[in-house]
């Protein structure tokens, strides 16, 4: 009998404390969604044989569209899909370039607390990728050089 009861609680004592760490780790699910921002930022430029020129610039992924005027910082949403790029203006009649997203690292913790289920969710909504910070078009054929 007394066996038995020492037994009974071990487990309430064992129950006790992995309770709050299954609860902590299900408030981890999607880690990268909460460590990690939804956007980031991109410095794109244009240039023509070395000379930096203006340009208006479209980008687009999954997540969106921007348009704007280069040099630029902007700031896009994440996405594991290619980051297309098309410029035109300046010095070239147009540029274009896709930019694939690489893994990033803030998801690690998914193994530790929020498990597959974690890793899942932030690779389907583009939380563990990034774009590289800097993206430059560049043109060999330039209108008036």
């Amino acid at each position: 009998m007394f066996s038995k009861v020492k037994s009974i609680t071990l487990q309430m004592k064992l129950n006790n404390q992995l309770i709050p760490l299954i609860l902590a780790s299900s408030l981890c699910v999607g880690c990268s969604t909460i460590l990690s921002n939804k956007t980031e930022y991109i410095k794109i430029t244009t240039d023509c044989k070395g000379y930096e020129k203006k340009s208006v610039c479209t980008v687009k992924n999954s997540k969106g569209i921007w348009r704007f005027e280069t040099p630029a910082i902007i700031e896009v949403e994440r996405s594991n899909e290619l980051l297309r790029i098309s410029c035109e203006g300046g010095l070239f009649d147009e540029a274009d370039k896709s930019v694939k997203s690489s893994l990033d690292l803030t998801p690690a913790g998914n193994l530790i607390f929020g498990g597959l289920i974690g890793i899942v969710v932030d690779y389907k909504n583009g939380m563990m990728n990034s774009y590289p910070s800097e993206v430059n078009l560049s043109a060999e054929i330039c209108k008036y050089l």
